[in-house]
């Protein structure tokens, strides 16, 4: 199909000459199938028609769409169309082919006055130009998960829904690459389900979440995993298989309902199989594929750790340990906007996010080459000693401040005062008795709930607290959680029910970061509720935290945020350039350098001056 040959046609009726869509028909030409749903649709080829109607034209350069000022075009472009680029490469023949990919979803529905131009750019290699003609009509465009309506001079979108979490994940398709004007304003699509607004070549809208979103045909052209894997010939691109434990737990609890095995296994294994089922899948989105890709080409050094990456259906990225060391893990439902928006994850961006898990892939490394290591000098100085030493010693300070005991006091203050609140509810005390003691207190703490809820809702908040008056008790640190991360984690699954607690969430987050530097995540605990805590996420929050707020941290006399960012340009986080500006306050009145924390397998650099 190159608009002036057609080479299928299926259903047209003609008259006087002319060929047409009957009203209420569907019908075929090439790759185009329209549907004539209110009026019949006049087919043109090679030209335009001289009066205003409803029509369909196929042009060298592209289409044409028109309506009359009642009338209604409903056309949709088919996997294999050009003009759309709805194929994929075939690498099953050398050179790559293409072929139609069924994944790619358009339609186009044009009504009451209005027009479209498709204008193909492939020799230029830009995506189709779409010029809407706009008098006072609308146009529909449905493409992959987006959807846009063109009416008033407004470009209206339609949000897509979340991808379920409980549900096996479908095969997400793909949309189309365009570009529409209307006016001074440009909609650009990619074949990622991403889409931006432009005015004068400024982003002002989009769902692309920082990523590209681009007019070229061969950035859009990167669809398949397979088109990854010839890219990137050095790594290796998997889909994770899940096929062989689903069926060992299908076998386990066929044994289990056979009295083969004791039945308490399956509190584990059936959370365990729905969980594998929701994440399988059999092809890798677009959406992540143009994600991967980007990634690689903007981290051309940081690439060259990585040995491959493993997708699934999951909403979540790791690095590899042990054996997959190098390797990525990256889900699908992590790079889809609506998710993300939905489920957000610290406030992080996919980039971002990978750029989180290469923290841990770097350590992974560390912690790989340290195996040649006795256990005592690994338990002494491996890199998990050194975090584990770090976020001990801070725990300890911060617990032991005024500002803590003071915080620790309101958090105690209004757990208690929800469980008044629900004893209120209850018909125990009266709203009299517990403003007594606390104060005039707002109805939307209590009136939208009953006392059981309320009694629920304050252990979420009291747990971490009572595990921090035992460890204070006993006066060590053996069997501490992470009872900074859990404190906030407990805000915040209160705060998800319960919007009072929201703000005791914001205030302890904002007093950890003021504190220490770094977000409560820091203080996730990966242990095994032994002695050994196996605190990961230090140096991968730290390299979240803007370079200019890090140098004032440290010039304001942190120690501990001065110590971790030690820490993570001894273990390879950094470049010397970036290390020099954040300490530079402090190595101006001490010695600095590579290697002064963590020395196990550290190579040291020039001293910094």
């Amino acid at each position: 199909e190159d608009g002036t040959t057609i080479k299928q046609i299926k259903n047209i009726s003609f008259k006087q000459g002319k060929a047409y869509v009957k009203k209420g028909k569907e019908a075929t030409v090439d790759a185009y199938h329209l549907y004539a749903k209110e009026n019949e649709v006049t087919l043109y080829f090679n030209e335009l028609p001289e009066s205003q109607e409803n029509y369909f034209s196929i042009l060298p350069e592209g289409i044409s769409i028109g309506t009359t000022e009642s009338g209604l075009v409903h056309v949709d472009p088919q996997p294999g169309n050009k003009l759309f680029a709805m194929v994929k490469r075939n690498y099953a023949t050398l050179p790559p082919s293409l072929v139609p990919d069924d994944r790619d979803t358009l339609s186009i529905q044009v009504s009451d006055g209005d027009g479209l131009q498709v204008t193909s750019r492939e020799e230029s290699g830009f995506t189709p130009l779409i010029t809407h003609q706009d008098k006072n009509g609308a146009v529909q465009i449905r493409t992959g998960r987006m959807a846009f309506h063109l009416e008033y001079g407004k470009i209206l979108v339609s949000q897509s829904k979340p991808l379920p979490f409980d549900k096996p994940l479908e095969e997400i398709p793909s949309s189309v690459a365009f570009e529409l004007t209307q006016g001074a304003t440009t909609l650009r699509t990619s074949s990622s389900n991403r889409f931006v607004l432009l005015r004068s070549d400024t982003e002002i809208a989009g769902t692309n979440m920082g990523l590209r979103v681009s007019n070229s045909i061969d950035v859009n052209s990167m669809k398949t995993r397979e088109d990854l894997q010839f890219k990137y010939p050095a790594l290796t691109f998997a889909i994770k298989d899940v096929d062989a434990e689903i069926q060992q737990i299908e076998t386990a609890l066929q044994e289990i309902a056979e009295g083969k095995l004791e039945a308490l296994l399956t509190l584990g294994l059936v959370p365990r199989l729905e969980h594998l089922k929701t994440i399988k899948i059999q092809k890798v989105s677009s959406n992540l594929v143009q994600f991967i890709d980007e990634w690689l080409e903007q981290n051309t050094e940081r690439a060259k750790k990585i040995t491959g990456f493993v997708f699934d259906g999951d909403f979540n990225a790791a690095a590899g340990g042990g054996e997959e060391t190098g390797k990525f893990v990256f889900g699908e439902r992590l790079v889809d906007a609506s998710t993300l928006l939905e489920h957000p994850i610290r406030g992080r961006t996919p980039s971002q996010i990978v750029d989180h898990e290469y923290a841990h892939l770097l350590d992974n490394y560390i912690i790989r080459d340290e195996e040649h290591y006795p256990r005592e000098i690994r338990d002494r100085q491996g890199v998990e000693a050194r975090y584990n030493q770090l976020l001990t010693s801070e725990f300890i300070r911060l617990t032991q401040t005024e500002s803590f005991k003071k915080l620790r006091g309101e958090l105690d203050a209004f757990q208690t005062r929800i469980n008044h609140l629900g004893s209120l509810k209850e018909g125990k005390v009266t709203l009299a008795d517990i403003e007594e003691q606390y104060g005039k207190i707002p109805p939307e703490e209590y009136a939208p709930y009953d006392g059981s809820f309320l009694h629920n809702t304050q252990p979420l908040i009291g747990m971490p607290l009572l595990t921090l008056e035992i460890n204070e008790h006993l006066q060590t640190l053996e069997n501490i959680p992470s009872v900074i991360n859990d404190i906030r984690a407990g805000l915040s699954g209160a705060a998800n029910k319960y919007p009072p607690a929201r703000k005791y969430e914001q205030k302890f987050d904002q007093f950890i970061r003021e504190e220490t530097g770094l977000p409560p995540y820091a203080f996730k605990d990966y242990g095994d509720a032994e002695a050994n805590h196996k605190f990961a996420e230090v140096s991968s929050t730290l390299t979240e935290i803007d370079r200019d707020v890090a140098r004032r941290k440290i010039a304001q006399g942190n120690d501990f945020f001065r110590q971790a960012t030690q820490l993570a340009y001894d273990t390879g986080k950094m470049s010397r350039e970036d290390y020099s500006y954040r300490m530079e306050n402090y190595c101006a009145r001490n010695p600095c350098g590579k290697c002064v924390i963590y020395t196990l397998t550290c190579t040291p650099e020039p001293a910094v001056p």
